[in-house]
């Protein structure tokens, strides 16, 4: 169970570190700002043993980064600058956090999401290996039923 709450969380966190990559409408793809708050409030809560007064404050920052991560998402600027802009909200709320959180809760939550970043990393990485991607790469950006007949 810890292992699934694990790898949920860290595509919630990488979330807004790759929601730059992705092109408007990603509100769709992955659900409003209050959704995203409430999954990411809801495994913290859970894996950290947040207390009421703690988890309170952690949904209302997380649901203001969240708000905030999607304007930078839907506003204007390259995926460079939409990156950075986002790794700046993340290093801001996660200074939020070091004021709520007990040292031992935040040193659990970064160790979680160190350790999600690098297996997302690896699986990213397999999946470029195995010619995963786009498809740009060896197609050409056609299908299959495209070059056949």
């Amino acid at each position: 169970m810890k292992k699934y709450f694990g790898s949920f969380f860290l595509f919630l966190v990488l979330l807004c570190w790759m929601a730059p990559a992705q092109a408007q409408g990603q509100q769709k793809k992955w659900g409003p700002p209050e959704d995203r708050a409430a999954k990411i409030t809801s495994w913290m809560k859970t894996n950290l043993q947040l207390n009421p007064s703690q988890e309170a404050k952690v949904k209302e920052i997380n649901l203001r980064y969240a708000k905030k991560a999607q304007e930078v998402v839907d506003g204007a600027g390259n995926k460079m600058e939409k990156g950075k802009k986002i790794r700046e909200l993340e290093k801001e709320k996660e200074a939020e956090f070091k004021s709520i959180l007990t040292a031992e809760q935040f040193s659990t939550y970064e160790t979680k999401k160190n350790e999600l970043k690098k297996q997302l990393k690896e699986k990213a990485k397999q999946h470029k290996e195995s010619g995963g991607g786009s498809g740009k790469e060896k197609g050409k950006g056609k299908k299959k039923s495209d070059t056949q007949g």
